[in-house]
């Protein structure tokens, strides 16, 4: 009963932009796009595959452009005749079998979604569009008026040929007929001296059979599911081929009528959503100078890419750590991880050793850390003490007590987490701003006192760092869209929230280091600040655009060389 309640109170999704009739006016066109990687992969243990460089040219194709058909929307155009007055009227029995072209006009690209503050990817997709990759510079005619719809060599639809093209648009293949109607063959009609290509279905005119079809002519269209391609319908009568072609097009000349109607310009916009946002501290975020995400500059982060985030870019829910994840949802959380990935110290070999590891562990709503209580020893100075606990000095990310203990049970707490808000929104970006653990406290081991024996100095350390340090870590991505960033971490909050679900999108780094590029063929190498690199200065207030060939890749082109070079010159 609670299934069939929610299926009839279900919100539809939408197919064409609010408020807008396509028929007669510009919309967006929605492809959901929120397969963002492999739903099936284990949130704790090894790493998905899809989530390793060497096979990442794949990875999208397989676990999210493959997921994503290009549409199909039936039209449908009725054919009426004129009466004394020039007038059209509804007589289906008197059109006949009146031939009917349908064709795409292909408008120019929105180029206005990348702002002028990102001026090199501006640039680069442009170049894109314009020239194409190294090897289709010399064929890069553009197709129909302006052709700029992504080539089938990037992913995308168009074909190089114009005839072939029309052909991809409104197939007639034995899957993609709108019954009754038949495609009655592919032509071209010539208009102010321009070629356009049409796909011929002539009006339903059967005595016999679909009595409401009679009169009309329909077909499918075959969209495109590439963000930013777009186009207007447009169909119209065609006399070509009939024997009274002439004294038709001359009657209908002299009677000043239009033979042929429009839609609106339709443009493909992918969606996405913020399913959830969990943070472990309740804002104003302490540590962090820029605090909470402001959704709406992540949210035209993504615009520029033709990706539109619902619900305004805000997520759908706010969930309270704590209550999400309380002190006996974390110990049977840990308690329920495969074996093998449980935290140092944590004893499985019987019930009683589960039940008792389980019950000594150190919940914190604060914290992800519940390991043994972090105390200092005897002879340990400040400093010892503290890379002991956190790794951050000698390793940076890489060990010490915690990051060790931590780092499978954060992704088991993770899927708490995510698991909480799939009950409600079954896809998109599940957010968890976390801590590892709590403020640290040492003391300085002064060598000299107690005799010579050595002991530690009176007050907490000399160096107010070691007081209130939280053990930052970086953010990354486990599967179906959960997405963790770390409160402590000093980057620019906002960018940090785009790059890691840049990585969700499988987006993957660019110069993390001043030396090359980790990926530099999925980058555009004449843009060092992209989203997904660690060059940026004034990390902890700049958000850095996409490069173009990130925002190309996010809106489903195939972008890794040689298809698309490393950069236009």
């Amino acid at each position: 009963a609670d299934t069939v309640n929610v299926l009839k109170t279900a919100t539809k999704r939408e197919v064409f932009e609010s408020g807008k009739d396509p028929l007669t006016q510009d919309a967006k066109f929605y492809i959901y796009d929120n397969f963002m990687n492999d739903p099936t992969a284990a949130f704790v243990g090894p790493d998905p595959p899809e989530f390793s460089n060497a096979p990442f040219a794949g990875a999208r194709k397989t676990f999210a452009e493959d997921k994503i058909e290009r549409p199909f929307l039936a039209l449908e155009v009725e054919v009426k005749l004129l009466n004394k007055a020039n007038v059209g009227v509804s007589a289906p029995d008197a059109v006949g079998a009146a031939p009917v072209g349908w064709e795409m006009s292909d408008a120019p690209e929105d180029a206005t979604v990348i702002p002028a503050t990102n001026a090199k990817a501006k640039t680069y997709v442009k170049h894109a569009r314009e020239i194409g990759g190294t090897a289709l510079v010399a064929g890069a005619a553009k197709i129909n008026l302006s052709g700029d719809n992504t080539l089938d060599t990037f992913a995308g639809f168009r074909k190089a040929a114009a005839a072939d093209y029309v052909k991809s648009m409104f197939p007639n293949d034995t899957g993609s007929k709108l019954e009754p109607y038949l495609i009655d063959r592919y032509d071209k009609e010539t208009r102010s001296g321009k070629e356009f290509h049409q796909s011929i279905v002539k009006a339903w005119d059967d005595k016999t059979t679909f009595q409401k079809r009679k009169g009309r002519a329909g077909v499918y269209f075959r969209f495109s599911k590439i963000g930013g391609d777009n186009g207007k319908i447009r169909v119209g009568l065609n006399f070509a081929t009939l024997t009274n072609q002439k004294l038709l097009e001359d009657s209908h000349k002299a009677a000043k009528v239009k033979l042929f109607a429009e839609s609106g310009s339709w443009t493909v916009w992918r969606r996405t959503r913020f399913s959830a946002y969990c943070a472990m501290v309740a804002p104003p975020l302490p540590a962090r100078p820029s605090g909470k995400p402001q959704w709406s500059t992540v949210r035209d982060h993504y615009k520029q890419a033709f990706i539109e985030v619902e619900n305004n870019g805000e997520p759908l829910m706010d969930l309270v750590y704590s209550t999400v994840v309380n002190a006996a949802a974390y110990r049977e959380a840990i308690a329920e991880m495969p074996a093998g990935t449980h935290p140092p110290g944590f004893l499985v070999g019987t019930p009683a050793q589960a039940t008792a590891s389980a019950a000594a562990l150190n919940y914190s709503p604060t914290a992800i850390y519940g390991g043994p209580a972090l105390t200092q020893p005897n002879g340990m100075t400040a400093d010892q003490f503290f890379d002991t606990a956190t790794g951050m000095l000698s390793t940076p990310d890489s060990g010490g007590q915690v990051q060790a203990w931590c780092k499978n049970v954060l992704n088991a707490i993770l899927k708490v987490i995510h698991d909480k808000a799939r009950e409600t929104s079954p896809e998109g970006y599940v957010i968890f701003d976390f801590r590892l653990a709590n403020a640290l406290s040492a003391r300085d081991w002064d060598p000299t006192l107690a005799g010579g024996t050595g002991a530690f100095a009176p007050g907490l350390s000399s160096n107010p760092q070691r007081l209130n340090f939280f053990c930052p870590s970086r953010g990354y991505v486990r599967c179906a869209g959960a997405v963790t960033i770390n409160i402590d971490n000093q980057r620019e909050v906002n960018d940090y929230v785009a790059h890691e679900c840049g990585h969700a999108r499988f987006l993957y780094h660019d110069f993390t280091g001043p030396a090359s590029s980790d990926n530099p063929t999925l980058h555009d190498d004449a843009n060092r600040k992209c989203t997904m690199g660690y060059t940026q200065t004034n990390i902890a207030t700049v958000i850095q655009p996409f490069c173009g060939k990130c925002l190309l890749r996010l809106r489903g082109w195939k972008i890794d060389s040689p298809t698309l070079p490393t950069k236009y010159t």
